[in-house]
């Protein structure tokens, strides 16, 4: 797999760090929002993932769907999995009729590495 390129690399820096704001203003407004199709994750190993998670749904779709970009307008998103390496993955549906899996690195900056889903 090739290197990102630092474009990219701020690109996902820079939507961690509105993920981690949108969080705060929700943990601010207290907020509540049930996640019951997805297990709990807190100190999961993969921080971004936490913060993905913890997100509203909406809010969620949007993140992803900007991570692949491709002219993906998110429709829909779940978590699949997480790997024993701490790599979480998420689908992401898009108006287009793709879907793509992000996978989120544990790392601090919480690299991703969108492929477009291939059945």
């Amino acid at each position: 797999m090739a290197e990102p390129s630092r474009g990219v690399i701020l690109l996902i820096g820079g939507i961690l760090v509105l993920v981690a704001f949108v969080v705060l203003l929700v943990e601010k407004a207290k907020i509540s929002t049930p996640f019951s199709r997805i297990p709990a994750s807190h100190g999961s190993g993969n921080a971004a993932h936490d913060q993905l998670a913890a997100l509203p749904d909406s809010t969620r779709i949007l993140a992803l769907a900007t991570i692949v970009k491709k002219s993906c307008v998110g429709t829909r998103a779940f978590f699949m999995g997480m790997a024993s390496n701490h790599n979480a993955y998420w689908s992401v549906a898009c108006t287009n009729g793709k879907s793509y899996v992000v996978e989120i690195a544990p790392d601090a900056n919480g690299s991703c590495a969108p492929q477009k889903f291939r059945p």
